[in-house]
């Protein structure tokens, strides 16, 4: 008895080899290919972004453990004044943030001396002071590439850091080779 086809059932499937199936099997892959390609670009832009803010955060560490080691060293004083100064060539307007802090950097006025700054003062120091850490922490990362010497000390002022800020320990991918202070001394034998 011949089979009779239910409602339910599927109609016929297209020849192989016929344009009409085909062409609609492509189009579904055309649109499917585009949502990939669209994702694919929206996971990169996402970890295009979080890399720069760990890049600035590193910047930020980098740069508080050179002021603190600077304060003790005339010498690492001048030689990052003379980094910075190349810096200021192709980047003027960053002058302007650095002014006077060699000076402070070495003063120590007392408390009671110091006027009481405003709120907005304090806002206004607070960015400037990130600013000069960022700056910091980029310019002292080529000279770190150059002296293996300044890098361990940089690194030896981190780690007791490290030991209170687990996120810091994470940018700096300290727990993860090839760490990032390895891959300074590796970039600089290259």
């Amino acid at each position: 008895m011949p089979r009779t086809r239910s409602s339910a059932e599927p109609g016929p499937k297209p020849r192989p080899g016929s344009t009409e199936g085909l062409s609609q099997r492509a189009e579904k892959l055309r649109v499917r290919a585009g949502v990939l390609l669209t994702r694919y670009w929206q996971l990169q832009a996402q970890e295009a972004f979080k890399e720069r803010r760990r890049d600035t955060r590193r910047k930020v560490v980098l740069g508080s453990a050179l002021i603190e080691l600077m304060r003790h060293d005339e010498k690492l004083r001048v030689r990052i004044r003379d980094a910075l100064e190349e810096h200021f060539a192709y980047r003027p307007r960053d002058r302007g943030t650095f002014d006077g802090f060699f000076e402070a950097a070495t003063s120590t006025r007392d408390v009671e001396e110091a006027e009481l700054p405003s709120a907005q003062d304090e806002a206004d120091e607070g960015r400037r002071d990130a600013h000069r850490k960022i700056i910091l922490g980029g310019t002292l990362i080529p000279l770190m590439r150059q002296d293996e010497h300044l890098r361990a000390r940089i690194q030896a002022a981190l780690e007791s850091h490290f030991a209170t800020s687990a996120r810091d320990a994470q940018v700096f991918r300290l727990h993860d080779p090839p760490t990032f202070f390895h891959d300074l001394g590796r970039l600089d034998k290259k």
